[in-house]
């Protein structure tokens, strides 16, 4: 099983998704935490990168997602305001990004930011 870097990733992040095609994107559990109910209530589960290592620093806390990397892409750079947004070039690709906004349990101002940059980028 091949890793492969997004293009979208913060090397001194401390969550790893991996996206169901196998692309892993590293954010900041704090930011994803601040703006979804999901990532929120995941941080208080215990995980095997809290467990105490031979060295003191912790490995990132990795999370097997169901979401394609197209759509996690898209959220994280949604979530970052961080442009160009990727275009969403057919119907699925904007339904399964919409329901894993809502998946994920996205806040309203997170989600009306979103709708916001899309509808921005339509108009250009």
């Amino acid at each position: 099983m091949s890793n492969q870097a997004s293009s979208i990733s913060f090397p001194d992040g401390d969550l790893i998704l991996r996206s169901s095609d196998n692309v892993e994107f590293r954010v900041d559990s704090v930011v994803l935490r601040r703006c979804s109910t999901f990532f929120n209530d995941l941080s208080a589960l215990p995980s095997a990168a809290d467990a105490p290592t031979q060295n003191s620093h912790h490995a990132p806390r990795e999370l097997r997602m169901n979401e394609t990397s197209a759509t996690l892409d898209a959220i994280i750079r949604a979530v970052y305001s961080v442009t160009p947004l990727p275009k969403l070039k057919t119907r699925e690709e904007g339904v399964d990004f919409m329901i894993a906004v809502e998946k994920l349990q996205m806040s309203n101002h997170t989600i009306g930011h979103i709708i916001d940059m899309f509808l921005s980028d339509l108009d250009a």
